[in-house]
C-alpha cells in the first residue's frame, strides 16, 4: 500500500466508523454500540423463528439439496480438507526456500492455485445459503444493523431517499478490508509506532475493550502476532515477516517444534514413571483423547502399532501372544545376540 492508503486506512480503523460517499450523499457507518448488538441478535432470533415456522430450509437440509446438484458431497469436503493441508506444506516449504527465489515462486503458484480451487468449492458450498432459516435470519440481522447504525455527517438519522440499506450494505461489504491490509498495517509505520507506544501509554483506542469495533480488534491481533514474531529469539529476516505466505510457514513450523516439545516432556514424564516398560498404556476419555495419546507415539512407536495391527488381523481368531509381534521377537533375538548366546 503507498503511504496516504494507509494513513486513510488507519484514520478509518481509529474512528471507529466507516464513511459512503456518493453522488449527492455522505453518510457514516458506526460500528453498533452494545445494546444495538443485543437488538440486532434479537432481531436475528426472531427472524430464525419465522423463517423456520414458514419452513425455510437449514444448514443440513441445504447440504442435501447442494449435494444432490454434485456441488457438495463427502468426497468434495475431504478435498478441502486436503487442500487444507496442503497449503499448510506449502507455505513451510516457501519459507524454508525462501532465499531461492525461483523454487519459492513455483511454490507460491501452486499456493496460489489451491487457494482458487479452495475459494471456487466454498463459493459453491455457499451459493444458495439465503435460502436457509440461518441467512434469512442473517440479512434481516445486517438490514437492521445499516438502518441503526447509519448516520448523516451531523449525527442526524438518514430518510433513506438517495440509497437503500440493501445497496449501502452492498457497498458497505465491498469496503471491508482484507487481511492482506491488516497484516501490512500491523508491521509498518505509521501504526506500528503507535502500538508501541501502547506499552508505555494508557492505549491506542479509547473505551474498553467490548467497546472496540471488529476493525479495531483485527488489527490490534494482527499487532500482538507480529510482537510475538519480533520478540521470538528465533524471529526471521525482515524479507520473511513481510511475505504473509513465508511467515505463516514459519508460524507453522514454530507451532510444530514448540507441540514436539511438549510431547517429549510428557513421554518423559510417563516414562520416568514406568522406567522399565517397554509399552505404555493410557486410558483415554473419549475419541478425541485417544487421537491426542496416540500421537504421542514416535514415527518408529507408529510403525510398530501398524505392525502389530496387520499381525492381529492375520493372525487365526484374531489372537496372538504377545511374544509373538515381530517387534517383540527382534528384541528378544537382539537380547539374545548382546548376551553371546548366539
Amino acid at each position: 500500500m503507498q503511504s496516504y492508503q494507509k494513513e486513510l486506512l488507519l484514520a478509518r480503523i481509529r474512528c471507529g466508523y466507516h464513511i459512503y460517499k456518493g453522488k449527492d450523499i455522505t453518510l457514516y457507518i458506526h460500528h453498533p454500540t452494545k445494546e444495538q448488538n443485543y437488538e440486532a441478535q434479537l432481531v436475528f432470533a426472531e427472524a430464525y423463528e419465522e423463517a423456520y415456522a414458514e419452513e425455510n430450509m437449514v444448514e443440513k437440509e441445504l447440504l442435501e439439496m447442494l449435494e444432490d446438484q454434485g456441488f457438495w458431497n463427502e468426497t468434495i469436503k475431504e478435498r478441502l480438507e486436503e487442500i487444507d493441508k496442503q497449503q499448510d506444506i506449502l507455505k513451510k516449504q516457501i519459507f524454508e526456500l525462501f532465499f531461492e527465489p525461483r523454487e519459492r515462486e513455483l511454490k507460491r503458484l501452486e499456493l496460489n492455485e489451491l487457494r482458487e480451487e479452495s475459494a471456487q468449492i466454498l463459493s459453491n458450498k455457499h451459493s444458495y445459503d439465503f435460502l436457509t432459516c440461518e441467512g434469512i435470519a442473517t440479512f434481516a440481522k445486517s438490514i437492521w444493523l445499516i438502518e441503526n447504525t447509519t448516520k448523516l455527517p451531523d449525527g442526524s438519522d438518514y430518510d433513506w431517499e438517495e440509497i437503500s440499506p440493501t445497496s449501502l450494505l452492498t457497498q458497505y461489504k465491498k469496503a471491508v478490508i482484507p487481511e492482506t491490509q491488516y497484516r501490512e498495517l500491523a508491521r509498518t509505520t505509521p501504526w506500528r509506532s503507535f502500538w508501541n507506544c501502547n506499552k508505555s501509554c494508557s492505549g491506542v483506542f479509547e473505551g474498553a475493550a467490548s467497546d472496540l469495533t471488529t476493525e479495531q480488534v483485527s488489527l490490534m491481533s494482527f499487532s500482538l502476532m507480529y510482537d510475538n514474531i519480533y520478540q521470538s529469539t528465533e524471529c526471521p529476516p525482515d524479507e520473511i515477516v513481510e511475505d504473509d505466505d513465508a511467515i505463516d510457514g514459519w508460524l507453522l513450523l514454530q507451532r510444530e517444534k514448540q507441540s514436539k516439545s511438549q510431547k517429549e516432556k510428557l513421554l518423559e514424564k510417563l516414562h520416568s514413571k514406568h522406567k522399565s516398560a517397554k509399552d505404555i498404556f493410557v486410558a483415554a476419555k473419549d475419541y478425541d483423547d485417544a487421537k491426542r495419546i496416540n500421537n504421542l507415539n514416535s514415527d518408529y512407536s507408529q510403525h510398530i502399532k501398524k505392525s502389530r495391527v496387520k499381525q492381529l488381523s492375520e493372525a487365526e481368531g484374531g489372537e496372538l501372544h504377545h511374544y509373538k509381534f515381530n517387534d517383540i521377537q527382534k528384541d528378544l533375538k537382539d537380547e539374545i545376540m548382546e548376551a553371546g548366546m548366539m
